[in-house]
């Protein structure tokens, strides 16, 4: 499978159509006809929603950029050149028709807002496409203890990122209340 990411991360699935399938820092050169193209996206997705594509031509060329917009994220919004673009769903393609200049940016920011999600008597916490867990490893008590978190309406809890241990990549701060409680 990680042999095929670049086949799919850019993927030009006719013409000057252009879908960007997936966020990571990265730079791409593609042909829109026999105009080349680069592309860059700046990002530190998933710890940030934020992700910055250049879009580059050696000249104008009209091409439409095709945005993933996962399913999870509620609240995404994309904007061209500091304009916002209508139309954007979660679960789809943002689709941005037009004439591409020399150093037109994209912007696509992503809701990041940690959602709780129940299955029986349990509950998963994430955060963009990741989800979370306890770990033995830290030491912060039992991982099989009850927690007790209050979701808002639409199952979205008031966590975010805090200081990850060394070599632990992200961590999620959640307020919670520990132990059995009645």
């Amino acid at each position: 499978a990680f042999a095929m990411i670049p086949r799919v991360m850019y993927r030009m699935p006719e013409g000057n159509v252009l879908d960007v399938n997936l966020y990571v820092p990265s730079k791409a050169e593609i042909n829109v006809g026999k105009t080349p193209v680069r592309i860059e996206q700046v990002t530190e997705y998933p710890k940030t929603g934020t992700v910055t594509l250049s879009v580059n031509p050696a000249k104008s060329v009209a091409m439409t950029l095709n945005l993933r917009i996962p399913a999870w994220s509620k609240q995404a919004t994309v904007e061209v050149n500091g304009q916002p673009v209508a139309d954007v769903r979660p679960g789809t393609y943002c689709t941005i028709g037009r004439d591409w200049a020399q150093g037109d940016k994209v912007t696509l920011t992503l809701d990041m807002r940690t959602r709780m999600t129940r299955l029986d008597r349990m509950a998963a916490f994430e955060r963009g496409p990741v989800v979370f867990a306890r770990y033995s490893q830290f030491a912060d008590g039992d991982v099989d203890e009850c927690i007790t978190v209050s979701p808002t309406e639409g199952g979205y809890v008031d966590a975010g990122l805090v200081d990850s241990p060394q070599g632990v990549w992200l961590t999620l701060g959640l307020p919670a209340l520990r132990g059995g409680y009645a």
